[in-house]
């Protein structure tokens, strides 16, 4: 009867590392299962795609005569009609990028040691209709006659979003050495409206740059696009760069 003897010995607790660790895989999956449920309701929740042509020509627009990824949406500013929307494809968004970087440009002047620019890298073009749709991207509308029947002053106008994408699917300690190098939300969004002869009448930037949001603001004087205000908004605190009356 002495041949096996039970083994009563306690098993060895767990380190302290191997719990935390435990821990962390358990938040990060609980993290990650949250942020994949929220993006499967964003792409459900997407306005439906289809091919249809855009036949607007304007000297310098970024959107050409031709066949783009279209939808219909509800727009903000309170319009309880949808309108037609044009994604931007890879040209378009191209030419977009130059239109934001002439932008840009005009603020040197205001903040010189700042370079103030967008960064449109994570900004992706939507070429069909059944991929998911991207985080940033760029797209284009005609604005509607006016009350009169009149053809609007704005005659099209172009929005965007581009930005920071975060990573998925980080550990814990990569999401806090993310964040880190990473502390704003560097998003960047902007609109762009066009007269008739396919200038550029006004415009509205908001810009992430070395940690300060600036927000710009673009009308006509004179008939010359200029900088009509720009203000800096770093750690929550807002100053006004600039100004015309």
């Amino acid at each position: 009867m002495g041949l096996f003897r039970r083994n009563t010995e306690k098993p060895l607790e767990r380190s302290v590392e191997e719990t935390r660790r435990e821990v962390e895989r358990r938040l990060e999956s609980e993290m990650w299962a949250d942020e994949d449920a929220r993006e499967i309701e964003r792409q459900r929740t997407a306005p439906v795609r289809v091919m249809a042509p855009l036949n607007l020509d304007l000297p310098g627009f970024p959107f050409s005569p031709g066949v783009y990824v279209s939808a219909n949406v509800y727009l903000d500013g309170g319009d309880p009609e949808p309108h037609n929307i044009w994604y931007a494809d890879a040209k378009a968004l191209q030419d977009i990028g130059a239109h934001i970087g002439s932008l840009s440009v005009m603020l040197d002047r205001i903040a010189p040691l700042d370079r103030i620019r967008a960064d449109l890298s994570n900004t992706r073009p939507i070429m069909d209709v059944a991929s998911w749709l991207p985080e940033h991207y760029a797209w284009a509308r005609i604005n509607p006659l006016t009350p009169t029947g009149r053809t609007p002053k704005y005659v099209a106008t172009i929005e965007f979003t581009a930005g920071l994408e975060r990573p998925r699917h980080m550990t814990l300690r990569q999401l806090e050495q993310f964040n880190e190098v990473h502390p704003s939300p560097e998003q960047t969004l902007g609109t762009i409206d066009y007269l008739s002869d396919g200038r550029i009448g006004k415009a509205h930037l908001s810009l992430w740059c070395n940690e300060s949001l600036y927000v710009a603001w673009y009308k006509l004087v004179a008939g010359e696009l200029v900088v009509s205000s720009v203000t800096r908004n770093h750690d929550g605190i807002q100053k006004t760069l600039y100004r015309i009356e």
